[in-house]
C-alpha cells in the first residue's frame, strides 16, 4: 500500500505530533508499506532518525509568511526565493 503522511513540522523545537508521525511512518515501513513522509512548513526536530529526510518541504514556512504579508514578495521569481525553503534555513526558525 502507498501512504503519504503530511506533517506540519516544528523547526528547531520538539513537537509531540512530529515524534508520533515519525514513529508511525517507521512502523508502517517496517511492516512493508511504501510510506512517504512530507513535512509541510518546517523540518522536523527529532532524536530518532528522521523519516522525512529524503523529501523536500512542501510549503516553506518563511515563503508562506512573506507571501501573505508582503504583496511584492508574491511577484518575485521562484529562483530568487527558493533558498528560503532550505532545511538549514528553516531549522533556525
Amino acid at each position: 500500500m502507498k501512504i503519504v503522511q503530511i506533517t506540519p513540522g516544528a523547526g528547531g523545537m520538539y513537537c509531540g505530533g512530529c515524534f508520533r508521525d515519525n514513529t508511525l511512518v517507521k512502523s508502517l515501513r517496517d511492516e512493508g508499506h511504501e510510506v512517504l513522509m512530507v513535512p509541510l512548513y518546517l523540518p522536523l526536530t527529532l532524536e530518532d532518525a528522521d523519516q522525512s529526510s529524503e523529501t523536500p518541504i512542501f510549503f516553506g514556512g518563511i515563503n508562506v509568511f512573506l507571501d501573505q504579508t508582503l504583496g511584492f514578495f508574491r511577484k518575485l521569481p521562484a529562483s530568487w526565493t527558493a533558498w528560503l525553503n532550505r532545511r538549514s534555513i528553516l531549522k533556525r526558525i
